[in-house]
């Protein structure tokens, strides 16, 4: 996975000013690829596995807080038509009321609150899919960017394929290493896909 969001992110960066509504999308990527290489540079070949944990539990929120940002974002613009600069603020404020409250607490927000987190996220996307093809079934003359209906199938595929993965290692608590071990290859579908689908957003949108 680390090549497939490294190569998508050097191609959204060198394209940046051609993307226009798709750049918020290239941050995944991006901080995809730093959440992967930190457990490589920190915990295998710099063998400080406690510089890992310190660092990955303070992205961790920043990079989910992130993600169910932008997926927000993107129904609320693309699906309800409601904009705002509000949006760019308010997860600015949110992920820092976040990160104090991890650090003052000396709870690992991010691990205690992810399957909260991956069913709303989940929940939000396949209700958010339901409407978008539903309003496309019922109405003929509404018509959906390509580029969007990428990013909608994308976001879906997403949240169904990786949701059930972070539920199940976060229930069986007790043998959550030895699964994230073994099952950890099903997250890194999920972003695959994911990332596949916003390159093919990102071409669709290139030729529009």
């Amino acid at each position: 996975m680390n090549i497939v969001s490294l190569s998508l992110a050097i191609y959204g960066l060198i394209n940046i000013k051609k993307l226009g509504d798709l750049k918020i999308f290239i941050l995944l990527p991006v901080l995809s690829f730093i959440d992967s290489f930190s457990l490589i540079l920190l915990g295998q070949i710099l063998g400080n596995k406690n510089n890992f944990l310190f660092f990955s539990e303070y992205f961790q929120i920043f990079f989910l807080n992130l993600e169910l940002s932008i997926i927000i974002i993107f129904y609320f613009n693309y699906i309800f038509e409601i904009k705002s600069k509000l949006y760019y603020i308010i997860p600015s404020i949110i992920t820092i009321f976040f990160l104090i409250l991890n650090y003052f607490s000396g709870q690992n927000i991010a691990d205690d609150y992810l399957p909260v987190i991956v069913v709303i996220e989940a929940l939000f996307v396949n209700i958010c899919f339901g409407v978008l093809f539903s309003l496309k079934i019922k109405q003929d003359k509404l018509i959906i960017s390509q580029w969007a209906n990428e990013i909608n199938k994308g976001f879906f595929l997403f949240v169904n394929t990786t949701a059930p993965y972070y539920l199940i290692i976060n229930y069986w608590d007790n043998q959550q290493e030895i699964l994230a071990t073994y099952l950890n290859f099903i997250g890194s579908i999920g972003y695959i896909i994911l990332f596949y689908h916003i390159y093919k957003a990102i071409k669709c949108y290139q030729l529009n």
